[in-house]
């Protein structure tokens, strides 16, 4: 039997109409359509806006414009444009503005702005509030947990460095100061100079505190948009934390380590997508989530390959992530060329990107459609993998798309070896000279050695382009005499 992709029905219907919203866990009522459902709902809550719109900027003006469909960045904006005019919580009702006891909360929450207008979009993206699932909230706030605690400290970080970007980078320096404590430990170090090297590597995270805080924030901006009626829901009230709940947060401070899939990715990779015949031998729901875990390849970086970003040198497939007019990276070191992975060859990546060619496309997959706001293809994507995820019972907090590519990252910290091959198969900066020059010399033969490197069980994965099931990386791995694991 074929099964059909799955990616979100609700995510076709609102194409009924451009400015249509779609709350996430509402239902709709049989018999309305997606827009007679919205007009339904405004008519039962009606934007009430009680501040002064003369006095906020002409973004924020547009925004409360907006019946319904105000955008996370949108909210988090207009919410600190709001407290620095002097208002105060609670925007229910008329309330007198205080100009000097804005500009002094204004002053206090330069880094909580900062931190709230990047990392929520980094984490939410920049979609409707309304549209946010509860789950990508649970999800951002295991995120949370792993930034650094200074991380606002360095100017240049705060312009060129994402946030997932700061997490990942923590999360290598701490593997890193743990293998060298092991062979520290095979050499005969004394037990206080293997402490002082884990202490020295030891990348200090957010205090619960600081936690909490940043949370609220988030719980604020979600009860402003509540008041206001610009909502039909609030995603945002889980950010809200009990004493109990903080007294058991405090026996965890400092064990806030990489979030990684274990054995629970064989529920993944054992789901419907995964196992039975395709439709479309390109369904991105099937492919994204291989890239990620076998490539270590952020959402939007898979999302927007074509098949001029293939090639082959030396023999060696590889692929590119590159910043074009039509394609975007994080930082211009997230710009790579990597080798294919051996099991993505198998299950027949280099076919996709022959058929893509042959059809005239550009993209490996043409029909995803870009959000409204950032104008991404994750923004939508994202949604349909964390549907995708709940309706097959597979969705556990914190193990989202992203631990794909920290589980990848892991396999290459938990060898030992070169740290600039590392940082070029993931991307990352470099901030030593010489690493960093190495790194851009690295041949295709180096980076496909380390790439080999990183195995996993797809036994019960079936090539879309397999008449029959089989199992497509097993037969490979055995071909090399490689031993598959989780």
């Amino acid at each position: 039997a074929s099964a059909p992709s799955e990616m979100n029905a609700e995510a076709d219907e609102a194409d009924a109409g451009a400015d249509v919203i779609l709350p996430a866990g509402l239902e709709r009522p049989e018999g309305l359509d997606p827009v007679a459902w919205q007009k339904l709902r405004i008519s039962c809550r009606p934007p009430r806006i009680f501040v002064d719109r003369r006095r906020l900027s002409e973004e924020s003006r547009a925004a409360l414009e907006k019946q319904r469909g105000i955008t996370v960045v949108e909210a988090i904006t207009l919410y600190f444009e709001l407290r620095g005019l002097g208002y105060l919580k609670g925007f229910g009702e008329g309330q007198k503005c205080y100009s000097e006891r804005g500009r002094k909360w204004a002053r206090e929450n330069t880094s909580n702005q900062r931190l709230a207008l990047n990392f929520w979009s980094e984490a939410l993206g920049d979609g409707p509030v309304d549209e946010t699932e509860i789950d990508a909230v649970s999800d951002a706030l295991e995120l949370l947990w792993r930034i650094p605690s200074n991380h606002g400290k360095s100017a240049a970080d705060r312009d060129d460095v994402s946030y997932l970007e700061l997490i990942e980078r923590a999360d290598a320096r701490e593997a890193n100061g743990a293998a060298a404590a092991r062979t520290a430990e095979r050499e005969g170090a004394t037990a206080e100079q293997i402490d002082r090297i884990r202490l020295e590597s030891h990348v200090k995270r957010l205090s619960v505190n600081t936690y909490v805080k940043h949370g609220r924030v988030l719980r604020a901006v979600g009860e402003m948009l509540w008041d206001m009626q610009l909502v039909d829901r609030n995603p945002f009230a889980i950010c809200n934390w009990t004493n109990a709940e903080l007294a058991e947060l405090k026996k965890t401070e400092e064990n806030h380590g990489r979030v990684a899939w274990d054995d629970r990715i064989h529920a993944l990779f054992g789901s419907p997508v995964f196992r039975e015949e395709l439709e479309d031998v390109g369904d991105p729901l099937f492919w994204a989530p291989l890239i990620a875990r076998l490539q270590g390849f952020r959402m939007e970086e898979c999302l927007q390959l074509g098949p001029e970003d293939f090639g082959s040198d030396r023999g060696i497939p590889y692929m590119r992530v590159r910043n074009t007019i039509i394609n975007g990276v994080k930082t211009l070191t997230s710009e790579r060329t990597v080798p294919v992975h051996p099991q993505l060859v198998e299950l027949g990546l280099l076919k996709l990107v022959e058929l893509r060619r042959r059809q005239g496309h550009i993209r490996l997959f043409p029909f995803l459609t870009r959000g409204k706001c950032k104008g991404t293809f994750s923004a939508n994507f994202s949604k349909s993998f964390a549907y995708y995820r709940r309706k097959h019972d597979i969705y556990w907090a914190g193990l989202d798309f992203h631990a794909l590519r920290t589980t990848f990252h892991n396999d290459l910290l938990s060898d030992d070896k070169s740290d600039a091959i590392r940082c070029r198969l993931m991307g990352h900066a470099r901030t030593d000279e010489g690493d960093r020059s190495y790194g851009q010399s690295l041949g295709i033969e180096a980076l496909a050695s380390r790439l080999h490197s990183v195995k996993v069980d797809l036994s019960m994965v079936r090539s879309p382009f397999r008449d029959e099931p089989g199992q497509p990386a097993t037969s490979r791995a055995a071909a090399q005499g490689l031993r598959l694991v989780g």
